[in-house]
């Protein structure tokens, strides 16, 4: 008996096994579709992952995301508010900004991430869109700085990967980054050099 038990949970754990492989498989394909813009298609996929195995953050996210960008944002939002993802909240935010009604709540959302992680330069500049959109002109301006300076901290990122690839002599990589740390935050003109 000890001995067919053990066989039953061997199996099972190779079906469990083989169901994740499978949903990993099929996820990755999905990801691909998505990436290769073809929404329609990972659509398919991620709605079918979705129904087999609800509460997978990572396929309701980009489920909410393929309907956001075909431009299904009633849809987009039902996933977004289901999923557990950081960034759910966001493409929350984002979705309810498409529709006049919604901004409001959109403009909550907006006000509490960038509250709750001031370095959140996509939500800055999603508020600052939000903010115009609703005749908020002058908070915009704000924003929209914010989102600038948080950019420019991108800059340093690209800076330090520029200085990590020409100390390994990837000179194309370092160009590559020094020119979009460049692009980013420009170098101050000093005064001394006009003189």
């Amino acid at each position: 008996m000890k001995q067919c038990m053990l066989g039953l949970v061997i199996a099972l754990a190779g079906c469990v096994g083989s169901g994740s492989e499978n949903l990993e498989r099929d996820y990755r394909r999905a990801v691909d579709l998505y990436n290769r813009k073809d929404t329609s298609g990972a659509q398919k996929i991620l709605e079918r992952l979705y129904n087999e195995r609800s509460g997978f953050k990572n396929v309701t996210l980009l489920l909410g995301k393929t309907h956001y960008f075909s431009g299904n944002f009633q849809a987009a939002r039902k996933y977004f508010a289901e999923s557990s993802a950081p960034q759910a909240r966001l493409w929350l935010a984002k979705s309810l900004s498409h529709e006049s009604e919604r901004r409001k709540d959109a403009l909550e959302i907006l006000t509490e991430i960038t509250t709750e992680d001031p370095g959140e330069l996509e939500a800055w500049y999603w508020l600052g869109r939000v903010q115009e959109q609703t005749g908020q002109r002058d908070q915009a301006l704000v924003s929209f700085e914010r989102a600038a300076l948080e950019g420019s901290k991108l800059a340093l990122v690209h800076l330090e990967l520029s200085r990590f690839y020409a100390a390994r002599g990837l000179e194309e990589k370092s160009r590559h980054h020094k020119a979009l740390a460049t692009m980013l935050a420009p170098p101050a003109t000093d005064a001394r050099s006009k003189q």
